[in-house]
């Protein structure tokens, strides 16, 4: 299903950082690599999802933070997303 064979989805990201150090190492990841390899990171991909946590929920819309509140429903609209993608390495 979605991300797979060129399926449209959502990528779903969730951080479970409990301390400073933690978020160091998430940043360091960032900028020396993937940081959704980061063992904090919990990468998944969805067409819809629910999300809550103890404070406001950062999300990143048009590439903006608005914050959605403690709970959020999300679903994904393929219709309402249009993204242009560069061609493959060696595709003519």
């Amino acid at each position: 299903m979605g991300g797979q064979g060129g399926a449209a989805a959502l990528e779903a990201a969730s951080l479970d950082i409990r301390g400073p150090d933690q978020a160091v190492g998430l940043a360091f990841n960032g900028l020396t690599g993937d940081w959704r390899r980061d063992p904090h990171v919990s990468v998944e991909i969805c067409e819809r999802g629910h999300a809550r946590a103890r404070r406001p929920i950062p999300c990143i819309l048009d590439g903006e933070i608005q914050p959605v509140g403690r709970e959020v429903d999300f679903s994904f609209e393929p219709r309402a997303f249009r993204a242009l993608v560069p061609a493959a390495e060696g595709a003519a």
